[in-house]
């Protein structure tokens, strides 16, 4: 008999948390909440919430499951409780743009332009780092010929 689909991205989910697939867990329930109508959605975002939380709890030094917490409490605009979610990811992956780009979100959000602005020129300057230095002799990126 087949499972409710609730069920079985529950039993998925815990089983990949279970043996360290993190990251797999998180791509599996970010899709599956993505995918979902707006009225099981609260269900599943606290069946979500859950394994996140294991997550965290096994692999206290992985910012991934402090990331999704913070993406859950940031779609059930909770914003404080996001912004810690997020800060504490920002602390194990200071140079993560997706972390950063939410947390500049949460904090317009939160009616904090100046700290939307810091962490908008980080990203900048992380960006910036991680261009390749081009040859001043060669008008052509490398990609372009």
């Amino acid at each position: 008999m087949p499972l409710p689909h609730q069920i079985f991205w529950s039993y998925l989910a815990e089983d990949l948390i279970k043996i360290g697939r993190t990251d797999e867990a998180g791509r599996y329930l970010t899709r599956v909440l993505n995918e979902a109508p707006d009225a099981p959605q609260h269900g599943l975002l606290d069946e979500a919430e859950r394994c996140f939380q294991q997550a965290a709890e096994r692999e206290p030094d992985n910012y991934l499951p402090r990331y999704s917490l913070g993406k859950i409490e940031l779609q059930r605009h909770r914003l404080e409780a996001a912004r810690q979610h997020l800060e504490a990811a920002r602390q194990l992956a200071p140079r993560q743009v997706d972390v950063l780009h939410s947390l500049g979100t949460v904090y317009r959000l939160l009616g904090q332009p100046a700290d939307a602005d810091r962490i908008d020129r980080a990203i900048s300057q992380i960006r910036e780092r991680s261009k390749p230095a081009r040859n001043p002799k060669d008008p052509w990126p490398r990609y372009a010929l």
